[in-house]
C-alpha cells in the first residue's frame, strides 16, 4: 500500500481508551496507532473534520506526523478550528474542500488559583500563542507575527479563499456537482443497446438520487463488517475499481471476506482482490472438519452425561423408595416390641402378687 490514510474525525483529546474513536475522540494514542498500523505506506493522507481540543495533544500529533518522515497530504473536509489548523500545517500540501472552512483563534482556559498561580498560566497561554503563530509562518502562511496575531484575535470563521490567500490552505477541491443534463456524447449515432441505454439511465438517475427501488450491492466481511459499494447494485459484480464505504468514509485496507478472498481498498477504491490460496483452502476445510469433530465429540459426551444423570436420578429415586419401605418396616417392628412389652407387664405383676401372698402364708404358720 503505497498510501496511507489517517482520519481526525471529532475533538481532540487526551484519551488513552481504546474505544475513544468510536465516541468522536482522537488523541496522539489513536494517530500513532493509525501510522504503525500503515507502515508500508510510502506517504500519507490526513482528513481532517474536527473543531479543536486540547492544545498540547495537537501538537503532539503534529509533531507525529512530521517525525514519520514521509509526505504528508492534509485535506480539511469540512471544518478545521482551533488546534486542528496546526496539525493542518503538517502537510507540505494542503488541501480544502470548497465548502470547509477554518477558525484560528486565542487559546483559552481557566484556572482557579491565587494571583501568582493566575500569572502563570496567562503566561503559558501565550506561550502557546507564540507556538502556534511560528508553525503557521514555518509552513509558509504569508503573513507577520503580528498580522496572524491580529487575525486570531478576530476569532471568527475564515473562508477557503480567504484560506488560500493566506497559504494557509495550499489548493481548493472542488466536489462533483449533480447536474440534470443529458450528455448527448454518450448516444452512437449509428444507435445504442438497450443494455447500454439502460446504464445510462441509471447514472443520470443516481445523479438526480431517482433511482428508486434500487438497492446498493452491501457485502459483509469475514469479522461482520460491513462494504457499501454504493455505485453497485444487487446482482453486479464487484471488480478492480468499484468504490465503497465502510461506516460512511471510504473503505481504506484489506478486508477478509467470507469466501476467503481479500478485498484491497485505497481511498475508497477496490485495487486489488487477494485469491485464496489452495493450501489455505486446505488448512481451512481441515480446520472445520476438525472443529466439527470436536463438536460432534462435545455433543455425545453431553449427551452420555444426559443419559448417565437420568440413570443416577432413576437409581436415587429407587433408593430413597427403599429407604422408606425400611423406615416403615422399624417401625412397625418398634410398635409391636412395646405392644408385647404392656402386655407382659400385668402377668409380671400377678406373680408377683401370689409370690408376696405365698410368703405371708409362711409367716403365719
Amino acid at each position: 500500500m503505497d498510501i496511507g490514510h489517517i482520519y481526525i474525525y471529532g475533538e481532540i483529546a487526551n484519551c488513552q481508551d481504546e474505544s475513544a474513536n468510536d465516541w468522536g475522540v482522537v488523541s496522539l494514542k489513536s494517530v500513532v496507532k493509525s501510522i504503525n498500523s500503515q507502515k508500508q505506506a510510502k506517504e500519507f493522507i490526513v482528513h481532517i473534520h474536527s473543531i479543536g481540543g486540547d492544545v498540547s495533544e495537537g501538537f503532539a500529533i503534529y509533531d507525529a506526523l512530521r517525525a514519520t518522515g514521509k509526505k504528508i497530504t492534509t485535506i480539511n473536509e469540512g471544518v478545521c478550528y482551533s488546534i486542528a489548523t496546526v496539525i493542518y500545517m503538517a502537510g507540505s500540501t494542503r488541501i480544502a474542500n470548497e465548502n470547509s472552512s477554518f477558525v484560528i483563534h486565542n487559546e483559552f482556559g481557566s484556572i482557579d488559583g491565587n494571583a501568582e498561580q493566575i500569572a502563570q498560566f496567562a503566561t503559558e497561554l501565550k506561550h502557546y500563542r507564540e507556538k502556534i503563530v511560528q508553525i503557521y509562518i514555518d509552513n509558509g502562511v504569508n503573513k507577520t507575527n503580528d498580522e496572524l496575531k491580529a487575525i486570531m484575535l478576530e476569532d471568527r470563521v475564515m473562508t477557503v479563499e480567504e484560506a488560500i490567500e493566506l497559504n494557509f490552505a495550499t489548493e481548493i477541491k472542488s466536489t462533483i456537482k449533480a447536474v440534470a443534463k443529458f450528455n448527448n456524447s454518450l448516444i452512437n449515432k449509428k444507435g445504442m443497446s438497450k443494455k447500454t441505454e439502460k446504464n445510462i439511465l441509471n447514472e443520470i438517475a443516481s445523479l438526480l438520487g431517482m433511482a428508486k427501488g434500487v438497492k446498493n450491492l452491501k457485502v459483509t466481511d469475514a469479522n461482520q463488517v460491513e462494504i457499501d459499494f454504493y455505485d453497485l447494485k444487487d446482482g453486479d459484480v464487484i471488480a478492480i475499481g468499484a468504490k465503497a464505504n465502510v461506516d460512511s468514509t471510504p473503505a481504506d485496507g484489506e478486508y477478509l471476506m467470507q469466501t476467503g478472498e481479500t478485498y484491497v481498498f485505497v481511498s475508497g477504491e477496490l485495487t486489488e482482490i487477494k485469491e485464496v490460496q489452495a493450501d489455505e483452502v486446505v488448512a481451512l476445510q481441515n480446520k472445520v472438519k476438525e472443529l466439527e469433530a470436536t463438536i460432534a465429540e462435545q455433543q455425545t459426551t453431553v449427551e452420555n452425561k444426559k443419559v448417565k444423570a437420568k440413570q443416577l436420578k432413576k437409581e436415587l429415586k429407587e433408593t430413597n423408595e427403599v429407604l422408606t419401605n425400611l423406615k416403615n418396616i422399624v417401625s412397625k417392628n418398634s410398635l409391636s416390641t412395646k405392644n408385647k412389652k404392656n402386655k407382659k407387664e400385668p402377668k409380671k405383676k400377678e406373680s408377683s402378687f401370689m409370690e408376696s401372698l405365698n410368703e405371708i402364708k409362711n409367716l403365719k404358720k
